[in-house]
């Protein structure tokens, strides 16, 4: 998680402009480190949250996550 900085994605990646699609959110404690992301058809950095959803994948053993 730290080398896709989930540590630090805000709250909220909100884009008004679409009234449906793809809502997400993200409940994660470790240690001493907290975070709690949404999202309404906006994500955080393309290269983060992508990392970041391989990374689940590999822990699912493989199986799809989107």
């Amino acid at each position: 998680m730290d080398e896709v900085n989930v540590w630090v994605w805000k709250k909220e990646y909100i884009d008004p402009n679409v009234a449906d699609g793809t809502q997400w959110s993200l409940r994660l404690e470790y240690a001493d480190a907290s975070v709690f992301s949404r999202g309404s058809n906006a994500f955080p950095e393309q290269q983060d949250f992508e990392r970041f959803r391989v990374a689940v994948e590999m822990l699912l053993g493989g199986r799809e996550f989107k």
